[in-house]
């Protein structure tokens, strides 16, 4: 767990603790052992939260592990895009769902996942793929993100308002746009991560069975549509931020 994480994690772990103090002491257990039992609740309600973080953002999806042999071209400008510019090669994975969406998420730096979901990868062109990789390996390259991934296990138990403005505080303001514009640093085109936010936009991204924890690390909210009355948790619509790639 990272120092972010752990700052993250104490509060919650802290209360844990104290709530047990307190129940515990109120039923006669000695002040040091009601102490020792509120600690190591919490420690562990922590620890178990903080290693359930990874799965959650899949939970209840269909994924299959991506392979040279069914995934060959994600997987090629996958390895360009690695050995060109150092990153870290993730685990990918396919979501069979017919929306356009992809996230990437870990919270260890050394051991993230790339999820793409399948209707993305049937309607994107090689070089829409590669912005679209180049995104999201950007944003695992961020030190951010660890515990905007450990933050999804925690994000279940708090209101919406508490929720999002935790995650804006861990990944900072505006973390979609500068997704966008740190990538084509790499790829140095920018229509081609234009062409593919416009064409995520074109079609469906809401994902069946997201979770709505786990919103601010896809590469639009996959918990909303269209013809939804709810906000997504992103500020800046796909539309202004294919202009704002276009006006690079």
């Amino acid at each position: 767990m990272d120092s972010s994480s752990i700052k993250l994690f104490a509060p919650f772990g802290a209360l844990i603790a104290l709530l047990v103090f307190v129940v515990t002491f109120a039923i006669g257990v000695p002040a040091i052992v009601a102490a020792i039992a509120g600690v190591v609740l919490g420690v562990t309600i922590v620890v178990l939260l903080f290693h359930q973080s990874d799965a959650l953002v899949l939970k209840g999806l269909r994924v299959q592990n991506a392979d040279a042999r069914t995934q060959p071209r994600v997987l090629n400008v996958l390895d360009g895009l690695c050995d060109s510019h150092g990153f870290r090669k993730p685990t990918v994975v396919i979501v069979d769902d017919p929306a356009r969406n992809a996230c990437g998420f870990g919270r260890r730096a050394h051991h993230s996942t790339l999820a793409l979901t399948s209707g993305l990868v049937d309607n994107v062109d090689r070089l829409q793929l590669e912005g679209v990789l180049a995104r999201e390996l950007t944003a695992l390259s961020a030190k951010s993100r660890p515990a905007a991934t450990a933050v999804v296990s925690l994000r279940r138990f708090l209101p919406r308002g508490m929720g999002d403005a935790i995650v804006q505080r861990v990944q900072g303001e505006e973390r979609s746009v500068r997704d966008d514009f740190d990538a084509v640093r790499y790829t140095r085109y920018p229509p081609g991560l234009a062409a593919a936010l416009a064409t995520i936009d074109a079609g469906p991204s809401a994902v069946a069975g997201a979770n709505r924890a786990a919103r601010h690390l896809w590469i639009v909210d996959p918990t909303t549509t269209s013809s939804s009355d709810e906000p997504s948790a992103d500020p800046w619509p796909v539309n202004l931020r294919v202009d704002a790639l276009r006006e690079l």
